[in-house]
């Protein structure tokens, strides 16, 4: 029987081979292997392999990887969380009829995300291993975007640099676009993230295709969905 222990080992073993690129097949297969082992022998995940990570490294199924990888993902959602917090900025400007004015304390806030973008590669594997610190600054980051707006120079004569915020707006809905359209045609490719185990029934295997899909596009499109609506909230706001 797995205990919660062990669930524990395997969903950080599922992970690391995550962070390796290898395909669902695979994992599925390791998975399945490792659940046999430990029916069979009675031992502990942790007792008979060792950690997760080292042993995903001595599987060696590097090879076996898939056109999207993990950490592109999360790469691409960084680059939507900046292209969304630069698309707020301009949005109470344009429906002002003015200019977007940067200053000083704004673009020090713009800067965080810009960090984390830069800096992404460096510790994306930590950061996956602690969830919660990826959540924590993928927060900061949305926050450091709202106090950049709240801190937008109002007094032209204030600003460092002045932007035609209709150009900001359709410049940064582009790149949440296209970010969009990569991660849909990911989700399509039913390779990409799909685990399945060797004794899967073709229903079950089929119903995990499709939520996979369903999540991946849901997922794909959070940001302009959410930039449509704050768009719409602002020209509503000055509307009236």
């Amino acid at each position: 029987m797995i205990t919660t222990q062990d669930q524990k080992w395997l969903d950080a073993l599922i992970l690391e081979l995550r962070l390796r690129d290898v395909s669902g097949s695979g994992i599925g297969d390791t998975v399945a292997s490792v659940k046999e082992y430990l029916a069979d022998s009675g031992e502990g995940a942790q007792e008979a392999f060792g950690t997760p990570a080292g042993y995903a490294a001595s599987l060696d199924l590097s090879a076996s990887v898939v056109e999207t990888s993990l950490k592109g993902t999360i790469a691409r959602s960084v680059l939507g969380v900046v292209a969304f917090v630069v698309f707020t900025q301009a949005i109470s400007p344009w429906a002002a009829g003015e200019l977007l004015g940067l200053g000083a304390a704004q673009l020090a806030w713009l800067a965080v995300p810009a960090i984390l973008v830069v800096g992404l590669p460096m510790f994306l594997g930590a950061l996956m291993r602690r969830f919660w610190l990826f959540m924590v600054l993928f927060a900061a980051a949305v926050a450091a975007g709202i106090l950049a707006a709240f801190s937008a120079p109002r007094d032209p004569a204030s600003s460092w640099l002045s932007l035609d915020p209709a150009v900001v707006l359709v410049a940064a809905a582009a790149v949440m676009i296209a970010l969009s359209v990569m991660g849909t045609i990911d989700a399509m490719n039913v390779e990409n993230d799909t685990i399945r185990e060797p004794l899967e029934t073709p229903g079950t295997a089929s119903k995990n295709r499709t939520t996979s899909r369903i999540a991946g596009i849901l997922a794909a499109w959070i940001f302009p969905v959410f930039a449509a609506i704050f768009l719409g909230l602002g020209v509503t706001v000055f509307a009236f």
